[in-house]
């Protein structure tokens, strides 16, 4: 955890400097508890000032790992989003695709190093498919996670034209409006080529309607 050391002089308006004992930093605080720059409670000025601190020899413990995204389903027409992580004290938080990793072997590095907020953009994500990413952070005193933390979210389904995570036949009735009278439609349209041939037309409304009747033999495929 960063501790927060009080120091000289208390400011005439009541607020206080601080300094960050771990992680580097110092910020002034009003007598409100407003981070500021100078002065009066209501103000949002930060001041970042870059300082080197030892390592704590006291501290043994690894980063607590929290309040990480995605999560559940997400809509079927994302094709990347923001996987994030939060700490409770400065870090660097890593990912791999397999679980078991050892910190120091993992290659793929969360943007926002030494922070308590950590994010990197991931891409190219298919559809109907569950994603799990396996996280593990170090802090400033060299103490990493020997545990992973899972993050896992599925894509949203090829053929869900209204994003309600099922294809049935209200998705077909969406798929024939649109296709004949587009103008005003709201729909999924990266959802409804389920033949694969970057078009929406009426052999996709064919197609989605034999596979909900049969999606062994008529499988959907979505790009």
């Amino acid at each position: 955890m960063n501790e927060i050391i009080t120091s000289d002089p208390i400011k005439s308006n009541g607020g206080v400097w601080v300094n960050y004992a771990k992680g580097g930093g110092s910020f002034f605080i009003d007598e409100c508890g407003n981070i500021l720059e100078n002065v009066n409670c209501g103000g949002t000025m930060i001041k970042y000032h870059d300082y080197s601190i030892p390592n704590d020899e006291n501290d043994s413990i690894p980063p607590i790992r929290s309040n990480s995204s995605p999560s559940g389903t997400i809509a079927s027409n994302i094709t990347r989003i923001t996987l994030s992580i939060e700490t409770d004290e400065v870090a660097t938080c890593k990912y791999m695709t397999n679980p078991g990793i050892n910190y120091t072997e993992m290659t793929y590095i969360l943007n926002n190093t030494n922070s308590t907020n950590h994010s990197t953009l991931v891409t190219d994500l298919k559809y109907g498919m569950t994603y799990t990413y396996y996280l593990k952070c170090c802090d400033t005193s060299e103490n990493y996670n020997t545990d992973d933390f899972n993050v896992t979210f599925n894509t949203g389904i090829c053929g869900d034209s209204n994003n309600d995570s099922k294809i049935n036949s209200t998705d077909i009735l969406l798929l024939i409006k649109y296709t004949f009278y587009p103008e005003g439609i709201q729909i999924n349209e990266l959802a409804i080529d389920v033949d694969g041939d970057d078009c929406n037309n009426i052999l996709d409304t064919r197609l989605l309607m034999k596979h909900i009747f049969n999606e062994t033999k008529y499988p959907l495929n979505c790009k």
